[in-house]
């Protein structure tokens, strides 16, 4: 989820076409049975760095937080010629040499996923684009999340630095607690999120000042994000003091964190006291389901007089007197290499349009520019937040390098 898109005036350029785009972040990974935690994970003594053993599955890398059923990994794509910093952008692919890391969760290896639908396929002289649509059950602990997702991959031959090719989520649930328990909503970071409202610890998410400890049968993740904090915990945590140390770079939404190396499951890569810079983005930007549940997955139609950035052109599913216009999403260089990515929904069901912001870029400088989510948000272009979104802030800068 997790986690973009496009701005009111940039809309015109769509000219009259109704558009609803949803997309981005989620979950991390790729389903791979029979792999021990306590095996892909080293503590350093007296040390606040963390050693992970990454899991090559095909070609790719993943760190295995195995957060749930199936399990979740963050993807990797390791570059050997860089030297000891690195940047890690979890929706980044090629910004800079390094090793990118996003979240992308496998759609096809999950005995749950049900109903797919490859619905459209184009090709041409300068890219590939395919969508599938189906739903998603995942297991967190005692918790079940099911999702609605919609995968639009994108090879653009042309301009490769620039292309996202990844998996966007329509959810249509949201992780609900035990009800004997408590009453509320999860969304967000592994499909859970921030509650709604203070729960402890034994119900597998809790909260204090913008601290999420990621509980189920054991604890996976923490995150500290208040304003004098910083600290992340990955792979199994024993107690509440085991993290990674994160500083805050100035005008980032980002942590930087040091590992001492990355361990390969078959080698390691010949790199050092390996700083890098991350976005704690391992969340979903949610659709409301009442609009989710209405998409016929059969219904697909392409608009191709009616094309985004870089000619791409738009698909749209459609039930009824329901439409939901995608737009691919467009990268755009700034100084110094910094991106920023935008993408705007339009809900031809509801008549609002929805306004996403990715952290991680430098927005121009408009009345919104003003904004941004943190670590994502849900705004209607008429200014209300709906109760998805996590707060605002102010004042953001472009991308910090570590």
């Amino acid at each position: 989820m997790r986690f973009s898109l496009l701005f009111v005036s940039q809309l015109l350029a769509f000219g009259l076409c109704s558009e609803e785009s949803k997309e981005d972040i989620n979950v991390f990974g790729q389903s791979q049975n029979g792999i021990d935690i306590d095996k892909q994970r080293t503590r350093f003594p007296d040390t606040d760095i963390d050693s992970v053993n990454m899991v090559r599955i095909g070609d790719m890398y993943y760190v295995p937080i195995l957060a749930g059923t199936p399990p979740q990994y963050i993807l990797t794509l390791p570059d050997t010629q860089i030297q000891t910093t690195i940047f890690a952008d979890l929706l980044c692919i090629n910004c800079y040499s390094g090793v990118n890391i996003w979240p992308k969760f496998s759609n096809y290896q999950s005995s749950t996923f049900k109903t797919i639908q490859r619905v459209f396929g184009r090709n041409d002289r300068y890219y590939s684009e395919y969508g599938y649509f189906g739903y998603e059950t995942v297991s967190i602990g005692s918790k079940t999340l099911e999702k609605a997702i919609l995968d639009i991959t994108t090879n653009m031959t042309d301009v490769p630095k620039y292309f996202y090719s990844g998996t966007r989520y329509l959810s249509t649930e949201y992780l609900i607690p035990n009800p004997s328990l408590h009453n509320v909503y999860n969304t967000g970071v592994l499909g859970l999120g921030y509650p709604l409202e203070n729960i402890s610890n034994d119900v597998f998410f809790s909260r204090n000042n913008s601290i999420l400890n990621f509980l189920g049968e054991k604890k996976f993740v923490t995150i500290d994000l208040r304003e004098d904090g910083g600290k992340f915990s990955l792979g199994l945590k024993k107690n509440t003091n085991e993290t990674i140390v994160w500083t805050k770079p100035d005008g980032n939404a980002g942590f930087g964190f040091k590992l001492d190396s990355y361990t390969f499951a078959n080698g390691i890569l010949p790199l050092t006291d390996m700083t890098a810079e991350v976005n704690p983005r391992y969340e979903e930007i949610y659709m409301d389901s009442d609009i989710a549940y209405k998409i016929n997955t059969y219904a697909i139609k392409q608009y191709p007089n009616c094309t985004g950035f870089n000619g791409k052109h738009i698909a749209a599913f459609t039930s009824g007197n329901y439409t939901l216009k995608l737009f691919p999403q467009y990268f755009m260089e700034l100084e110094e290499g910094a991106l920023y990515r935008v993408l705007v929904a339009y809900s031809v069901y509801k008549s609002m349009y929805y306004l996403f912001l990715d952290p991680l870029r430098k927005i121009p400088d408009p009345w919104w520019a003003r904004f941004t989510a943190i670590p994502y948000a849900i705004t209607r272009i008429n200014g209300e937040i709906t109760r998805y979104s996590m707060k605002l802030q102010k004042k953001y800068g472009p991308v910090v390098r570590v």
